[in-house]
């Protein structure tokens, strides 16, 4: 029961450490991931803490998707098919495309 709890809570401090190290990077300005060759991928799944953060990895992502498409006719289209393509989860690609959409709206 013991090591149970341990290896519960040395999972979700890895959790916490890697996603505490993305919002690092996020504050400096300096983006987690660059692709040169084509639009943005998708953080790892399991680089998201669930927890709500205001500096969620998957809204750096939609942020990332629209300022990659900026600029070219049809921007959120495409954002919107990115997401289409290669998110499965059906809950987090209708956030994904609500926020696209706000931030779109926002801009």
């Amino acid at each position: 029961m013991i090591i149970m709890r341990f290896l519960t809570n040395f999972k979700i401090i890895s959790h916490l450490s890697l996603a505490s190290k993305f919002a690092r990077n996020l504050s400096c300005g300096t983006p987690m991931r660059s692709n040169k060759d084509g639009p943005p991928k998708p953080p790892p799944a399991d680089l998201c803490c669930m927890s709500g953060c205001v500096n969620c990895v998957w809204i750096q992502h939609a942020e990332e998707l629209l300022a990659y498409y900026k600029g070219s006719n049809g921007a959120l289209d495409k954002a919107l098919s990115a997401i289409d393509s290669e998110i499965e989860d059906e809950s987090l690609k209708s956030y994904l495309k609500m926020e696209i959409k706000f931030l779109k709206k926002k801009s």
